[in-house]
């Protein structure tokens, strides 16, 4: 602890930015308080915006995957019951047994996976949500993990449905939303190093 770092009249540790001592209520000396310029202030500030800006993306995104989820699972569980009134309107009593056992099979295998689908988004959601709470007080380590949670899901998206990214707009929002948790990574470490070198 240098002597900057302490208060000038009872030598208790010196918390940068505080007008007064804690522990006596001491005016600070001016000769004693570490200097910062303009520069050091507006870079600190530019970098914490930018680290903002990355937690309001986290923030988006949660909120997406939740009503994605949400709307999924209530449109396609709609449109399957649709589908099981018209498969009995239809069949009448001349249906063969095989064909029903194996449409209730399919049926049954199409519910799962909206419920597993509707599921994923849901936990994504959660995981971004929680991501956007730990950027607030730590945003490094938080972006970072939200970039690479990110890039894991878009890969999982392309074995998937691989003809889903020739739509321009899906491939410009997963590049701009790369873009900005990549600056906002970039502005967080930044951030951090000097933050640890002060």
């Amino acid at each position: 602890m240098t002597e900057q770092d302490k208060c000038p009249k009872c030598g208790n540790a010196w918390v940068a930015g505080e007008q007064s001592c804690k522990t006596c209520a001491a005016p600070p000396e001016q000769a004693k308080l570490p200097k910062r310029s303009a520069a050091q202030l507006y870079a600190k500030t530019a970098h914490r915006e930018d680290a903002k800006g990355g937690s309001f993306v986290l923030l988006v995104l949660a909120s997406l995957c939740i009503l994605a989820a949400v709307v999924f699972y209530l449109v396609y569980q709609r449109q399957l019951d649709q589908i099981v009134l018209l498969v009995t309107d239809l069949g009448g009593g001349a249906r063969n047994p095989e064909d029903v056992k194996k449409a209730e099979e399919n049926l049954a295998s199409t519910r799962l996976m909206i419920n597993v689908i509707s599921a994923a988004y849901a936990i994504l959601g959660l995981a971004y949500f929680g991501l956007w709470r730990w950027a607030k007080t730590n945003p490094f380590p938080a972006l970072l993990t939200a970039l690479i949670l990110f890039f894991i899901t878009q890969g999982v998206n392309i074995v998937l449905d691989p003809l889903s990214y020739v739509n321009p707009v899906k491939t410009g929002l997963v590049l701009i939303v790369s873009v900005v948790l990549g600056i906002s990574i970039r502005s967080a470490r930044k951030q951090r190093l000097k933050e640890t070198a002060a």
